[in-house]
């Protein structure tokens, strides 16, 4: 493999770091939610016949909303990246080369795996892999 299909290849590659991104912050978002809701719940019955600050947990909300917000910005940055690259991969005229991509790049398929799927032998699979990084348009400065 070349130079610039190994640059398309790892800027394909992406995709699935991307995934992964989003579904870790989903996760982190979805426990930080929960601990929120106890936080409130716990305020609440607690909060009668204290004085002073003792269970204002206003300090508490205020910065997790704050990480939330950061979280949000993360986890859409590694949706709108998986939606660059699936476009990137619809881009290529042969429908082929397009599923070759998307089997590995978007499914994650390992390519011994990936002649079954489409019934073609390991060489054709090659070979439509470097056909379809050969027609793939990316600028590889940019986006790598």
């Amino acid at each position: 493999m070349n130079r610039e299909d190994r640059a398309k290849a790892e800027y394909l590659l992406g995709y699935i770091k991307a995934q992964q991104d989003a579904e870790d912050v989903g996760q982190r978002m979805e426990t930080l939610r929960r601990r929120m809701e106890t936080a409130r719940r716990a305020a609440e019955d607690w909060s009668g016949g204290s004085a002073g600050r003792h269970g204002d947990l206003s300090d508490y909300f205020e910065k997790a909303e704050e990480i939330m917000e950061e979280w949000a910005g993360r986890e859409a940055d590694a949706l709108r990246k998986m939606q660059e690259i699936e476009a990137t991969i619809d881009s290529l005229e042969d429908a082929q080369q397009r599923r070759v991509l998307k089997l590995h790049y978007i499914d994650g398929m390992r390519w011994a795996e990936i002649p079954d799927a489409m019934h073609y032998g390991i060489d054709n699979i090659y070979r439509l892999r470097r056909l379809a990084l050969k027609h793939l348009q990316i600028d590889t400065d940019t986006k790598c």
